[in-house]
């Protein structure tokens, strides 16, 4: 009933964990930036990740490319040691996201620190 689980799963799992973590903290620091009132930048955060991972878990088939299916996925590899169908999908959307974030988080960044300094 109760097996060992192989380590290679366990970081398999955890990685893929830690990517959905990544996004997370990367979706409030994108909000962050774009707002001032800390209340409105833990509400949207809250409410997209709160949104999506609902989505993901009631029409798993039409959100695959989601990046709240990773949580599904390292529940998988620490199962099976694979990731399941659509893995590679959502891994790639998540790193375009974040990606895109972060480079909007760079301009608006430098936009802000051009603002300053012109006035």
């Amino acid at each position: 009933m109760i097996e060992s689980v192989p380590f290679s799963y366990v970081l398999q799992g955890a990685v893929t964990f830690s990517l959905w973590i990544i996004f997370v903290m990367t979706l409030v620091l994108f909000f962050s930036t774009l707002m001032k009132s800390t209340a409105a930048v833990a509400f949207l955060s809250l409410g997209v990740t709160i949104i999506i991972s609902l989505l993901s878990s009631i029409v798993p088939e039409i959100m695959r490319w989601s990046p709240s299916m990773l949580v599904s996925h390292s529940h998988m590899f620490f199962q099976t040691g694979s990731g399941g169908e659509a893995f590679f999908l959502s891994v790639s959307i998540t790193f375009l996201l974040i990606i895109t974030m972060v480079v909007t988080e760079s301009y608006v960044f430098q936009q802000k620190e051009i603002a300053i300094h012109t006035t």
